[in-house]
């Protein structure tokens, strides 16, 4: 069993809910385990805010990350949500709000849905044993390390060349994602990526 807690960004009427007396929010994680032994999982509703930071304060103290919802419909960047969510926080489920909004299919999401079914093997293998991480980057991000197994990688956001008199491309407003899977003890390849 669950319970889910509505985090930064849940909009009630025209005016974003603050704080809810009594939810599971992530700084009453260990007051909820106390008090409700019997629950499974204390989960949070993602729709806007720190994605990354959101994910790390409920994957903490045995609670397991499960995202019972986050916006749905665009702009989402919910394929980099996902991968990010399975390869980083050894998530357990992923339930995007509101895709049947848009006229058409989430390519992207479908792909890393299916990026995510294809490496279901080797992320249950590699779940919290440390040789399995995800980033995920916007074009204004620094680079980033990340510790995979034995190995420290750098991953970084890198804007698509131009051809000379071509204009410098726009700045993206997506979001990148890739997931890192330490298969063996000289190998780590990037195994999926949006």
């Amino acid at each position: 069993m669950y319970v889910n807690s509505p985090g930064s960004g849940f909009r009630k009427g025209r005016r974003a809910a603050g704080p809810c007396g009594g939810a599971p929010m992530p700084d009453l994680i260990d007051v909820w385990q106390a008090g409700a032994p019997k629950i499974d999982m204390l989960s949070p509703d993602i729709y806007d805010g720190d994605y990354p930071l959101m994910c790390a304060r409920y994957n903490r103290s045995g609670n397991p990350l499960f995202i019972p919802e986050t916006r749905g419909f665009p702009p989402n960047n919910l394929a980099a949500r996902v991968l990010y969510a399975f390869g980083h926080h050894d998530a357990i489920g992923f339930s995007p709000m509101g895709i049947e909004r848009p006229p058409t299919p989430d390519i992207e999401l479908t792909s890393a849905y299916d990026a995510i079914r294809q490496l279901a093997p080797l992320i249950s293998a590699h779940q919290g044993d440390g040789t399995m991480s995800a980033v995920v980057l916007t074009a204004k991000d620094p680079p980033q390390k990340v510790k995979v197994g034995t190995w420290t990688l750098e991953a970084s956001f890198v804007m698509p060349h131009t051809q000379p008199p071509a204009p410098p491309p726009a700045t993206p407003i997506w979001t990148a994602a890739a997931i890192f899977i330490q298969t063996g003890p000289r190998s780590s390849m990037p195994r999926a990526r949006a």
